[in-house]
């Protein structure tokens, strides 16, 4: 049972979430921007915001997981306790990858997330980043 994705589909709808043992997520809507040296402009997204803190206990995540899987909420909260331990362990060896969310990394004392970019949401489209060059600017020619 992947509990990244459970988590990432339910801060998709909620905005926000407090994991148990993890911390508290935030979707946060970022501008589109123009990248000067990639030569790219990229459009609207969500970024992720992580604070390794609980803001409050919140059984939100168990409960969501109890009604999708048809268990307990009590094995619920197991599963993600076992999936959160495993998470801290596997971070202090190598970078860990979170759903779409982004990554989590830790240095042995301090776990730390780094978030990925989600274009594909669809209020913004499901658009991607587009090549676009300055006036006058010389464009590579491509084969």
């Amino acid at each position: 049972m992947d509990i990244a994705y459970y988590i990432s589909d339910l801060l998709g709808q909620q905005g926000e979430l407090s994991v148990p043992n993890l911390g508290y997520f935030v979707q946060i809507r970022m501008p589109a921007y123009y990248d000067n040296e990639a030569k790219k402009f990229y459009p609207p997204h969500f970024s992720v915001q992580f604070d390794p803190q609980e803001i409050e206990e919140d059984d939100s995540l168990s409960a969501y997981i109890a009604g999708l899987k048809k268990i307990s909420q009590a094995s619920a909260k197991y599963f993600i306790e076992k999936y959160i331990s495993n998470l801290k362990s596997q971070a202090v060896i190598e970078d860990v990858a979170f759903a779409n969310l982004g990554t989590f990394s830790s240095n042995g004392i301090k776990l730390s997330f780094q978030p990925g970019v989600k274009t594909d949401a669809p209020a913004f489209f499901a658009l991607h980043p587009v090549e676009a060059y300055h006036t006058g600017e010389e464009v590579p020619v491509t084969e």
